[in-house]
Order: structure tokens, then sequence, then C-alpha cells
């Protein structure tokens, strides 16, 4: 029997068992068994109960748990076949896209999957044997040059699995390892110094796991074994350092490095029972585990917790009946909602003028313009009104060369992207810590009904701290998925522990000088939000109430909607009423960008190139295969052009960085002398590709 099938049939009897007795509640164990089914996929994978297809991490997470409660399938052969061509950044679902650094987690998870399942390892070993440190990757985006330890410490472990030897590791990595532990024993991303701060215990589980790979005693062992211990709190869980500033609140990932750790050491939580119940405390009424109680259930907050008990010696405590603590989530009500557009740092330079007529073509309700000169968003609102375009514009910025400041961990840039309303932008200092970016730039920042949208961070025990004291106290109300030709969530995991929590959104990333050249971008992915009308303090309700996700359908996903975040009610509202906001046609295909544009330009307009001095300047720009900012190759070409009748002709002109990269391209025909009243334009622009033709027509007016 396929083994696809034979899990389906699994979970099904599971189901048929569960309503012969409606009275009768599986037990806790089971209810995981239930749990795991549930997010087994089409595809021959687990994933995430967001989406339809397999992923390396959810599939690691439950293959683990399955292990650990004795029950993988007798047949592995077809799921190890899944987990060896899913890797995401390069397998058959390579949706992740490209990104500036290895991630070696992703890597080492697709190994271990493997290993559980009884499967040879030996191709990996060429792969691992050729890694090298990342430390000075600029994809760390971290200033100091200390490099991502949560990245760099799966070598020796990947070593290890694989039976490499670990000589030419060890010259390197044991001095590296040294120098980022602290006097008590534990370790973090930066060394002790001028970042100093305490350890941190994901950190220091992985520096005590790459300590026994090279065979190697750990030092000051009895005061590791206090910082540790010292880490458990009042409800049995455990935090990420002993007197943490920052994400104060017990989580299950802490928990299970914790038990971990003091099991590699030879011993144990001083609370161990408080911490059974604490784990037992986070199952959900599904038979999965969240990372804090009554959160949603995650395939690897489940892993920990499951792994957790298994090295406490307790998962015996879940042959009892299921208690689920968490309420029942009270059902939304849909009525007189419906579906809106933003695109977060869309580009803001260049033409107001063609930025409105783009939001009107591609129906984007609102319009964050990333890094706008002053008077850019006004100059773009006012267009918008003049014309009647349903479009509102606010600021999304990403404030370059600014930093900030994490004791223990370093100094980070590119993590500080926000949006606010129109007017009110935020001038970030060079560099802070949190404690006093939030107090002086934050607070104010979330009171003006605005907030950070976490761009990217490849170093989870970083990301995890800002997340959570962000969730508790204010900062990032939004996390980053699709960007250009990638899916953060799908190289970046460790998001979808928090998707039930934090929305996720497409950030566009804006480059370039002129927001013509964005149409490509802005016609892959959608950020939608449900509210009754399409204004900004709307959009930012919804935020709040994470009724709002990340749609891509292009190249990248295949021609097939790849929808991110929200919950289930959330994301069938928006599936039910696509044809309100999908871009493809039936069969999945993507409709043409438009073939050409003609703008108006009059003297006085500031920010239209080309503006002339006297007259009325007409400008085309035509379709162009871009790349981000780069224009690549034409797709069709200015046939002719025509003002009240009468052809012209319009000269040729393209500009060039310093590099040689084709930046921008246009016609232009001036008019000098223009009687007054409304004049009529028309351009036929042909596609190259086959030789079809279209005509464009607008017209302006004169007073």
């Amino acid at each position: 029997m396929p083994y696809r099938l034979s899990r389906i049939l699994i979970f099904c009897s599971c189901l048929m068992i569960q309503q012969e007795n409606t009275f009768a509640q599986p037990d806790a164990r089971q209810a995981v068994l239930n749990y795991v089914a549930s997010l087994a996929k089409p595809d021959g994978g687990y994933g995430w109960a967001s989406q339809p297809d397999g992923h390396i991490t959810p599939t690691f997470a439950l293959v683990g748990v399955l292990l650990n409660l004795k029950a993988l399938p007798k047949d592995r052969s077809p799921l190890i076949t899944w987990v060896r061509t899913h890797h995401p950044q390069t397998g058959l679902n390579k949706e992740a896209g490209p990104s500036g650094s290895q991630m070696r987690d992703l890597a080492f998870q697709q190994m271990q999957a493997i290993a559980w399942l009884g499967g040879r390892l030996d191709d990996y070993k060429k792969e691992v044997a050729q890694w090298k440190s990342q430390k000075k990757s600029i994809a760390n985006y971290e200033e100091m040059g200390f490099g991502n330890f949560w990245q760099e410490s799966f070598t020796p472990l990947a070593f290890q699995l694989l039976n490499l030897p670990l000589d030419s590791v060890q010259k390197q990595f044991l001095p590296y390892l040294s120098g980022l532990r602290r006097k008590n024993g534990s370790y973090n991303n930066a060394p002790p110094g001028f970042y100093s701060g305490d350890g941190n215990i994901l950190c220091t589980l992985h520096a005590i796991r790459a300590l026994i790979a090279f065979d190697q005693d750990t030092p000051q062992k009895q005061e590791l074994i206090h910082w540790l211990q010292n880490c458990q709190k009042e409800d049995g869980g455990f935090v990420h350092q002993p007197q943490p500033e920052l994400a104060r609140k017990t989580d299950i990932i802490y928990a299970w490095a914790a038990v971990s750790a003091l099991h590699l050491l030879g011993t144990q939580p001083l609370q161990v029972n408080s911490c059974v119940q604490y784990i037992l405390s986070l199952q959900n009424a599904d038979g999965g585990f969240g990372s804090k109680p009554g959160l949603a259930s995650t395939p690897m907050s489940t892993y920990y917790a499951i792994d957790a008990l298994r090295i406490l010696k307790s998962l015996n405590a879940l042959d009892k009946p299921l208690i689920s603590g968490a309420p029942p989530k009270k059902k939304e009500n849909w009525e007189g909602q419906n579906l809106f557009t933003v695109q977060f740092q869309a580009v803001g330079a260049g033409s107001p003028k063609e930025a409105v007529w783009l939001a009107n073509y591609f129906k984007i309700d609102l319009w964050g313009a990333k890094n706008a000169p002053d008077g850019w968003i006004a100059a773009a609102q006012r267009i918008a009104d003049q014309q009647k375009v349903p479009v509102h514009f606010f600021i999304t910025d990403e404030p370059y060369h600014k930093s900030v400041i994490v004791p223990g961990m370093g100094k980070f840039g590119h993590i500080l992207d926000y949006f606010s309303k129109a007017g009110y932008p935020v001038l970030f200092p060079k560099e802070a810590s949190w404690p006093v970016l939030h107090k002086n730039y934050m607070a104010p920042l979330l009171k003006n009904d605005g907030g950070l949208i976490l761009q990217v961070s490849n170093n989870e025990p970083l990301a995890r701290i800002l997340l959570d004291e962000s969730i508790d106290n204010g900062g990032y109300v939004a996390m980053a998925t699709h960007h250009f030709d990638q899916n953060f969530a799908f190289w970046l995991p460790y998001l979808f522990d928090y998707e039930s929590r934090l929305p996720m959104v497409c950030l566009q990333d804006g480059h370039g000088i002129e927001s013509w050249w964005w149409a490509d971008e802005l016609q892959k992915e959608r950020t939608l939000f449900i509210a009754k009308e399409a204004t900004y303090h709307s959009m930012v309700a919804a935020i709040r109430k994470n009724h709002v996700v990340s749609v891509k359908h292009d190249s990248v996903t295949h021609y097939k909607t790849r929808m991110m975040g929200a919950g289930l009610e959330v994301r069938d509202f928006i599936s039910r009423n696509k044809k309100g906001w999908r871009w493809w046609a039936d069969d999945g295909s993507v409709e043409d960008q438009p073939w050409g544009i003609i703008t108006a330009v009059f003297a006085g307009d500031r920010f239209e190139t080309a503006a002339p001095s006297t007259g009325v300047a007409i400008r085309v720009r035509r379709w162009y295969k871009t790349r981000q900012q780069f224009l690549l190759q034409p797709v069709t070409q200015l046939v002719s052009l025509s003002i009240d009748g009468k052809l012209v002709e319009a000269p040729s002109f393209e500009f060039k960085n310093q590099k040689g990269q084709l930046q921008d391209a246009y016609y232009l025909y001036t008019m000098q002398g223009v009687s007054p009243g409304k004049h009529e334009v028309e351009a036929v622009f042909q596609k190259l590709e086959n030789g079809a033709k279209k005509v464009i027509k607008t017209s302006f007016h004169v007073e």
C-alpha cells in the first residue's frame, strides 16, 4: 500500500472511531498522532496547517514526534525520497528563492529526518565537507562581523551526524566557540565585550552539542548548570536567560533547550514536575502543542514538547485523556466586510502620475511608498484625488544604515522597516539599543497607528527575542514573507511559529528611480486585508486583528496561488471572494502587463522626469522585462504617436548607471504654444514577440 494512502487511512480510521463514540475523548498520546496525521500533505511530506504542501521543517518535526512515540511507518522509503528531494532552497519546491546565506539548519533537518527514518546519508558528505564559515556574509546583517552562531553551529553537528572527520573544522571552530563563552559558562552570538550581555539558551545548547561533537569537556560545567536551571520560571517553563531584559515570557523552545542541555550535562531542571506540567499545558484540542499556553499548535512546538517529555522520561504523562485549556475561539462576523489591497514598500520615487495610474490599473487600494522624497506622497495623493482614483498613499520606509544593538547578540541592520501614515516619518538614530528605540521611536510610532515590519533575519535566536518582545510590549506588528522572487518564511520557517500572532505581508522593497519599472513586481503579489473600507486606519485595524494575508501567484509559484498568514477563517473568506482581487485567468496564467503608458508633463511638475521649462512634454514609456530596478529586455515598442489626430515623431532616450545597467528609457515629444482646452493623445504599441498591436489613449488639459 502506498505510504501516503496508508497515512490517510490511519487518520480516517481515527476519526471513525471518535464518531462511533462521540463521548470518547482520545488520550493525549493519540491526539498527538491525530495531529501529525492531519498535517500529511498530498505531495508526500508534512506541512503547516495553513499550507497545501509539505516542507522540510514540519516534516523533520513530525518525523521526530513519530520517532519519539514509536509510531514511524513501516514503509519509510516514500517519505525518505520526499525529504531528499524537497529542500526549500534547492529541491523540487525551491519556492524559498535565492538567499544570501546557506541555511544550514534546513540542511541539518533534512539529513536528520532521513537518519531517523533509516535512510543513507552518504550523498550529503561531499556537500557538507565543503561548508565554510559564513561569518562575513552580508546576509547576516550583523555589522561587527560576529557571524550567526546558530547557523555556524550546525557545521560540527552535521559533521558528527555524517561521521565526517572533524579535524579540519575543529581548528577554527573551537577558538571561535571559546570566544563566545561568558564567565558563567553560557554562550551567545557575540563575544563578551562591547556588546557583552548574558548568554542565550539556544546558543548555549548548540555550544554544548558542538563540544560533545569535538569530544571536548564543557568548561565551567557547574556554573553553566546553575545558569541553565535559573532560566526556569514559576510556571515551570524556561526563558532564554535567567534575567532577560527582553522577551521575559516562557516558551517551549527554551524549555526544550534547557532540558536538552541539562541532560547532556548529566542533570535535569530543579523543578521537573512543574516543567512537565508546563509542557502538558501547551497541548491543544487538535492534539498539537503551541509555543506558549493558549497559542495555536505548530509542528516545531509539538516536536519540542514531545522531545522534552522524552528526555524527562515523562512520555507516560500522555497516557491520559486530553484536556485542552484553550477556550474555543469566537467565530468571525464577516457581514459588511470587504477585501482590499495594500502594497508595502512600493516605489516612492519618480513620477507620481504614473504611480497613480498603476494603482488604478492594478486595483491597489493603499500604496506604501518606500523612502519617498519630501512632498512625493502628498503630490501622488493630490493627483489621485483629482482623478478620483481610490488609492491612499502612506509611508513604508527602510531606514538604511540604521542599527539595533542587542546585548549578547550584536549590532544588526536591515530590521527597522516601518510604516506610518502620510506626513509622519520616523528618523531613527544611526544605532541604539532596542529599549532606547522602543521608548523614543517605536512607542510614538505605534501610538500614531504605525509599526515595524520584520523584513528578514537569518538569526533565529535574535529574531525570536525581538518578535516576542514586540508581541508583549510593541514593536513589530507584521512579518515579511513574499519579497521579490523569495518566500522568506520557506527558508526562515521559525516565522510560522508566529503565524497566529503576527500578520504575514508582502514586502515590495521598491528600488529604482521610477514606479513604472516596478509594474512586474506589482503584479506578482498582493497583501490583502479584510475591512469595511479601504482606509489607512482600517488597514491598521486589520493588521491588529491579523485579518491580513500575503498572496503570490507567478512563475515562482508555478502559477499556483500561495497564500501566507492569518487563520483558517480569514483565508477561507479571502479565497471565497478571490474574483474581486485575483490577477490571473481561470487557467492560472497571468494576464499581460500594461503595454505602455503616456504621461503629459508640464512645467513645474516637480517629480516628473523630463519636465519642460515651458509648454507640455508627452512622455511615453513601454513595457520592459525588469529585475528590481533594472530594465532587461523590451517586450513592446512604440509604433506611432499622435496628438489631436496628428502623427508626431518622439525621439527615444535611455539612461544607464555607472555600471552600464539600464535604469530608465522613454520617448519624448515636447510641445510649445499649446492651445487651451482638452487634447487627445494616442499611442500604438507592438509586442515584439508576436507582432500584436494595442492602442493606448489618454488626454490632457491646458488652462
